[in-house]
């Protein structure tokens, strides 16, 4: 089935250098704010947005805080460690106060009907410190201080904690007093009787898969980010047209070490100890001289594309042939028709979409393996909405993690399938986008916060960064706010602005001057395409 030839083109050193900071180095620090909630016995910090209990039962205490949307990263972050301290306030600053060490455990969410005053709205970095924390660093009565922050290592007591919940058909794990980073990125699951299973995240540190384990022994498989970041960093900067990539197949620290298991060989490094964790948001802030891991990788280029790279799923329809349902949805888009994506769209199952960040990816998609049912030929579609799961219902339910599902609009289904199939066999690959005109960029908000939806986008068609600057401005990053919504508390009524669009292959446009300084809210403008 897989026709494409792949040949090794050749072998890539590449040295990672890490940062390894003395106790008393002001090296890597941030700058944020920092307010506190619940009272001194921790009320109101308890559960929470990281799929956390009882805090006090689960060994995070009252050294905890809830991170702005800037920090949280969609609950990635929950189980980070950070070091705080108060600066630049000595009317509210405690004098010789130190700094406190906190876990993320909580989401402070952003206030959109209050542009001013409220410190979790995007961009603001900040942190909503329980209250015995706030107080070891600052007065009572300031409410809100100046702070600098920095990850730092996590240290806990045990083992990682795996809390199981669900039903028969769907298992829930909630990981907990994770040491080192803190953070977790990927998890696996292995019965007894099966191979290593993928878990998606479901929500803060819950992750989840469907298939059914009871009666069997389980094993885990935990990744955090500061490793798999490092590797994705250096990944989307390779400057070749990579098809496929000898990666790792497993990660174990033993006692500082780090073995790092790949396809054709066993590699081991030490980390300096000391050194800073490193993701892709601080890849440049850890690269110094004082430490060095070498890794060499074997990386693998495709030169011929043929059939290859499909995978399985299935698909069913929503709406009727003239798209009616399919307007609108989770990605942000509004008339589909206008901004011309059309009738060739799917919602995307929750193994796919992402959170949002799959939105404007093109897919190639056939019917097979069901002859009663296929129609022969492929359709070209692009991911415009949410098929969102029900847990109510745990069999029948296709969009229910971990499965993979397109639900395609009426017309595209029917081109591959017949009306009373209901569901087919699909295979799929990724495919570019191909798109008529520019980048088009609609611009909401208010003068305290603007929302900007990219639409029309070819190439990978996905968008993983955006960045706006006004004529008076430095860039200045944006964050996601929901599909391919992107948001900035800058304000630039005024100022004419230019954009950079980053795609899932790492590729970037810039776009400058695309808005005249007496640009509008609700209004549309057209810049550079991939």
């Amino acid at each position: 089935m897989d026709s494409s030839r792949y040949v090794v083109v050749g072998v890539l050193v590449m040295a990672l250098f890490f940062v390894a900071l003395g106790e008393n180095s002001a090296q890597g620090w941030d700058h944020a704010t920092a307010t506190f909630y619940g009272d001194m016995g921790g009320g109101e910090t308890m559960q929470g947005a990281c799929g956390y209990g009882n805090l006090l039962d689960q060994g995070y205490g009252l050294e905890t805080a809830a991170l702005s949307t800037a920090l949280f990263n969609n609950g990635l972050t929950c189980g980070a460690c950070f070091e705080i301290m108060c600066v630049n306030s000595p009317q509210w600053c405690k004098r010789d106060a130190g700094a406190i060490l906190i876990t993320a455990t909580n989401f402070c969410p952003p206030n959109y009907t209050k542009p001013t005053g409220n410190w979790c709205n995007p961009p603001q970095k900040h942190f909503d410190l329980s209250m015995p924390m706030f107080l070891k660093i600052a007065e009572y009565k300031a409410g809100i201080v100046p702070v600098q922050y920095r990850r730092v290592k996590c240290f806990k007591h045990g083992g990682i904690k795996f809390e199981i919940k669900g039903n028969p058909y769907w298992i829930l794990v909630l990981l907990y007093n994770v040491g080192g980073v803190g953070d977790i990125v990927n998890v696996k699951v292995k019965g007894l009787n099966t191979d290593w299973i993928q878990m998606s995240r479901n929500w803060g540190q819950n992750w989840q898969t469907g298939t059914q384990l009871q009666g069997q022994s389980l094993s885990f498989q935990v990744t955090t980010s500061d490793v798999l970041m490092l590797l994705r960093s250096l990944v989307r900067n390779l400057k070749y047209d990579v098809k496929r990539f000898v990666m790792v197949v497993s990660i174990k620290e033993r006692n500082g070490d780090f073995m790092i298991r790949k396809a054709f060989g066993l590699f081991h490094y030490k980390v300096t100890h000391g050194a800073p964790l490193c993701d892709s948001a601080t890849m440049a802030s850890c690269i110094s001289s004082v430490g060095v891991i070498t890794m060499v990788v074997l990386y693998v280029v495709g030169v011929t594309s043929g059939q290859g790279g499909w995978d399985t799923a299935h698909a069913t329809f929503y709406g009727d042939m003239k798209g009616n349902e399919t307007m609108q949805g989770a990605c942000g888009y509004g008339d589909l028709f206008q901004q011309g994506y059309g009738l060739e769209t799917s919602a995307l199952s929750t193994a796919l979409f992402n959170n949002g960040l799959t939105c404007g990816a093109c897919f190639e998609i056939k019917c097979y393996n069901d002859p009663q049912w296929c129609l022969p030929g492929t359709i070209h579609v692009t991911a415009t909405n949410f098929c969102p799961p029900n847990y109510t219902q745990p069999t029948g339910n296709w969009c229910n993690p971990p499965l993979k599902h397109f639900d395609l609009s009426m017309p595209m289904f029917l081109k591959i399938g017949k009306y009373k199939a209901g569901i087919i066999p699909v295979q799929y690959r990724r495919i570019p986008c191909v798109k008529t005109g520019g980048l088009k960029f609609e611009v909401k908000g208010n003068p305290y916060w603007i929302l900007v939806l990219v639409y029309n986008v070819a190439g990978a068609g996905d968008i993983t960064s955006v960045k706006i600057k006004g004529s008076n401005t430095d860039w200045i990053q944006m964050s996601q706010n929901w599909g391919q919504n992107w948001q900035t508390g800058t304000q630039l009524l005024g100022q004419s602005l230019s954009f950079q669009v980053t795609t899932s292959d790492g590729r970037m446009v810039e776009s400058d001057n695309v808005a005249p300084a007496n640009w509008n809210f609700g209004q549309t403008f057209e810049g550079k395409q991939f």
